[in-house]
């Protein structure tokens, strides 16, 4: 069994930037592959207007849904990947910010008309939204019904019942009292062993990272062997 993390995943988007020829991390033929992509160029992937380097969530997303069987710098994106998901978490899909809400654009097709496009890389970028409209877009904890999947236990409070106040903060009177406030003046206690399964995770990713790192290390050698003879 393979358990993959938020690490594990940075992880591996890592090794696979290294696979592409230095300077050519950014790609701008994949710019005209995202509706109203020449609005932000490579801002929507890449925290650097130049591209390359760090990328925001939706690049993440977008290296995640390149399909084709070249070389990775040759891929193409698929739109209807990344279309439905709100990458960089601002309440507002891809498609709602690129004003193709249900993902029927197209390479080659015009770009969707229609109001104001919004880019999918930067979470203040979005549409106007307000407290109650039922999306949660930052600084709201919440909004109604809509927890963002947060719950008392993801507040590092004890389980039970988080609701959401009017203005779209949590209401954390219904879950128990924080296990941290709750331990303070007792002795400290040993900490229990962690379930096996849990075990078994760290385990197979600590023996992932080096398989990936020995690869990594072994692609670098060959690389440089090839320059040379070249």
């Amino acid at each position: 069994m393979i358990c993959y993390d938020g690490a594990m995943r940075n992880l591996l988007l890592t090794l696979l930037l290294f696979l592409l020829p230095t300077g050519a991390s950014a790609r701008d033929h994949r710019v005209p592959q995202l509706p109203h992509g020449d609005r932000f160029g490579c801002t929507s992937c890449h925290t650097s207007p130049a591209g390359g380097g760090v990328f925001t969530r939706f690049g993440s997303d977008t290296l995640l849904a390149l399909v084709g069987t070249d070389l990775v710098q040759q891929r193409d994106l698929d739109w209807s990947l990344v279309y439905h998901l709100d990458s960089d978490r601002d309440g507002f899909t891809n498609g709602e910010e690129l004003n193709d809400p249900n993902g029927q654009w197209r390479i080659g097709d015009p770009d969707p008309i229609g109001g104001v496009v919004f880019n999918p890389g930067d979470p203040s970028s979005h549409p106007l939204a307000t407290c109650g409209d039922g999306r949660v877009t930052p600084p709201e904890e919440c909004d109604g019904t809509n927890h963002r999947e947060q719950t008392c236990i993801g507040l590092g409070l004890d389980d039970g019942v988080l609701t959401c106040n009017a203005d779209c903060t949590f209401d954390r009177s219904g879950c128990g009292e924080s296990p941290l406030a709750a331990d303070m003046g007792q002795p400290p206690t040993d900490s229990p062993d962690p379930p096996a399964e849990d075990a078994a995770c760290s385990s197979s990713n600590g023996e992932s990272t080096m398989s990936l790192l020995a690869l990594f290390l072994a692609f670098i050698v060959l690389r440089r062997r090839t320059l040379s003879k070249g």
